[in-house]
């Protein structure tokens, strides 16, 4: 990065450097799922509003590129007070919606409906194709992919992290087609 921003690099050396760094990054992240996936850390619960986060959410996701021609709608109760890990849910919420806009290849609509009662209840839906039967079983498994460029880690941290909230997490197609994750969790809120 610091060879980067010397300015007696010629145009291919800049680029070259550039593809060095972005490799890097692309590295660093995928070794931070697979420590993510192995040891993953144990809730550090706080209360919070989840309907804050879910806003938050999906103002982050309108601006990625990746949303462009998909529709975001979240629907529930404001304030939704819950006693969670505020990242481990954000890590969750961001994994299921990453893996639904390439479901969807960045055409059609997703929707997060979140109950806020006990156990909580959170659903996440997309238009896309759904998830075959065979996949279904399947899909929390690590290093399994459908996706050519997948390392199969993003939805087995979604499962561990679920599981590391006592919570429960399934999924089935939408009755209008498309995938729907349903997650189960007790909120146990109030308690800090």
């Amino acid at each position: 990065q610091l060879l980067l921003e010397t300015s007696t690099l010629r145009d291919d050396d800049q680029r070259l450097l550039g593809i060095v760094v972005r490799e890097a990054d692309r590295l660093n992240g995928l070794l931070t799922n697979f420590l993510t996936f192995a040891r993953p850390p144990s809730p550090l619960r706080v209360t919070f509003d989840l309907f804050d986060l879910l806003t938050e959410l999906r103002q982050i996701l309108e601006r990625d590129q990746r949303f462009s021609g998909i529709e975001i709608a979240v629907n529930g109760p404001s304030p939704c007070r819950v006693h969670l890990d505020r990242e481990q849910i954000w890590q969750v919420l961001w994994d299921l919606a990453i893996n639904a806009a390439e479901a969807m290849q960045s055409q059609g609509r997703l929707q997060v409906r979140v109950n806020c009662q006990e156990p909580l209840i959170i659903v996440v839906e997309d238009s896309g194709p759904g998830i075959a039967e065979d996949m279904k079983e399947r899909i929390f498994e690590p290093f399994f992919s459908s996706k050519s460029k997948g390392t199969g880690l993003g939805l087995a941290t979604v499962y561990s992290i679920i599981e590391a909230h006592q919570g429960t997490i399934t999924v089935d197609n939408a009755e209008g087609g498309g995938a729907r994750f349903v997650i189960i969790l007790p909120q146990f809120a109030g308690k800090d």
